[in-house]
C-alpha cells in the first residue's frame, strides 16, 4: 500500500462500504490537510457522484464520517487500500 499523502496515485485508493444491503465503493480524489477536508468519488448502486467532508484528527489519523444515521461509521485515510488498475 502507497502512502496517503502520495497524490499522483490518489484515485486507486479504494474502500469497500457495506451500507447493509450493497457495498458501496469510496475512490479517494483529494485530500486537504489545511482545509481539512477529503473528497471521495463514491460508487453506489452505478451512480457515480464526488462528496466533500470535514477531516478530524485523533490518536489513530486523519478519518471521516461516512453513512446514514444510525449506521454512520468512522473511516480512517489508511483504511483506504491502493488498487492496481
Amino acid at each position: 500500500m502507497k502512502p496517503v499523502c502520495d497524490t499522483k496515485d490518489l484515485f486507486k485508493l479504494e474502500y469497500e462500504y457495506f451500507d447493509g444491503y450493497d457495498f458501496i465503493t469510496l475512490n479517494m480524489i483529494d485530500i486537504d490537510f489545511i482545509r481539512s477536508k477529503i473528497t471521495i468519488e463514491v460508487t453506489n448502486r452505478g451512480r457515480l457522484y464526488p462528496v466533500s467532508f470535514q477531516l478530524f484528527t485523533d490518536n489513530n489519523g486523519c478519518y471521516f464520517f461516512y453513512g446514514n444515521y444510525p449506521y454512520v461509521e468512522k473511516i480512517y485515510a489508511t483504511d483506504f487500500i491502493y488498487k492496481e488498475a
